[in-house]
């Protein structure tokens, strides 16, 4: 059963998660980078460009590096995220993810017509969102539009379909996972639709400048520091009895389990972006996932454990578990 937990409410430092959606000729990929360079501080920017390149064409009026997918399946998203390193980059432009949706080897051509296929299509998916999310860089991504239309009853009770306005090309109801979204229209004007920032309710910028939005944004993404993560300390080697023998714990006395003592709750984030990993890291086919990850789990862990319950150490035990096997791997390249 998992342990319900009542706390005191807290705002931490986040990070900037913006979405941006517009036809094209609307300025999103120009007002991502003006936004990204009021945003940067003393690190770099780095773009993920689906684009054929045409983000590079800003290169004279912005300082970014940039990585050019030509195939959109989402662990090409994933791998091309990771790359990013926030060491060197604290701005992480994804121009567009409209292709991880429907562009080459894309969510909707791997699902094909067949609706079963979905029961693998999605979790590829939701793992693309999730590394997109989980990483520590702040995030701006960008959404090709297109016309959207609502089904309504007509005279006689008869059925038609009305259009409703633009809509992001990506899959329904992905506007939830960001903090705030905007639309970008032909005159390069940009509406806040959605945003947990009350300063930004309502908002518009005409003809943007980058500076203007991150002087309400930034202030709002501060708050309290985050918890230290509690360190995963090796487990010390049990002391001689004198007679060469190593003691033996008494048997009512179980070891403790990594980091379940003195650490706190991990976040859910961070847990799916270790599971993610995991399973790209080590092979495993996304219908034995769940299955394996468990095992994972209970066999690192010393202890059966559920996601949700799962602390700060344990996460980063077995973060660090997964890292070791990434670097023992050979680089393959993307799609093969």
């Amino acid at each position: 059963m998992m342990a319900i937990q009542i706390k005191r409410a807290v705002k931490y430092d986040v990070k900037l998660r913006l979405a941006l959606y517009g036809p094209s000729g609307a300025g999103k990929t120009m007002t991502a980078l003006k936004i990204a360079e009021a945003m940067q501080g003393d690190k770099r920017i780095c773009v993920i460009d689906t684009e054929r390149g045409s983000a590079s064409k800003y290169a004279d009026l912005f300082n970014f590096d940039v990585i050019e997918l030509s195939m959109y399946h989402p662990h090409a998203y994933i791998e091309a995220i990771k790359a990013v390193d926030a060491s060197v980059y604290s701005v992480l432009i994804i121009d567009s993810v409209s292709h991880e949706w429907e562009g080459s080897k894309g969510a909707l051509e791997m699902a094909g017509q067949d609706f079963r296929n979905w029961a693998k299509v999605t979790p590829l998916h939701n793992a693309f969102v999730d590394a997109m999310l989980g990483t520590g860089l702040h995030v701006i991504a960008t959404m090709r539009a297109k016309e959207d239309y609502a089904t309504e009853a007509g005279e006689g009770g008869k059925l038609k379909v009305r259009p409703v306005g633009m809509g992001p090309i990506q899959r329904k109801g992905v506007q939830y996972e960001f903090d705030i979204v905007g639309s970008m229209d032909i005159d390069n004007v940009l509406s806040i639709e959605k945003t947990r920032c009350s300063l930004l309710i309502h908002a518009s910028f005409v003809k943007p400048k980058g500076a203007d939005f991150v002087s309400i944004v930034k202030p709002w993404l501060m708050g309290a520091a985050l918890p230290e993560q509690v360190q995963e300390l090796a487990p010390t080697p049990p002391q001689s009895s004198g007679n060469g023998k190593s003691p033996t714990a008494p048997p009512s006395v179980a070891p403790s389990p990594v980091g379940t003592q003195t650490s706190p709750i991990a976040k859910p984030s961070e847990v799916e972006k270790t599971r993610s990993d995991f399973g790209l890291a080590y092979g495993v086919k996304w219908e034995k996932l769940d299955s394996a990850w468990e095992r994972f789990k209970q066999e690192k862990l010393n202890r059966l454990v559920s996601d949700p319950d799962m602390t700060v150490a344990e996460v980063s035990a077995l973060r660090e578990i997964v890292k070791r096997k990434q670097e023992s791997l050979q680089p393959v390249e993307a799609g093969k």
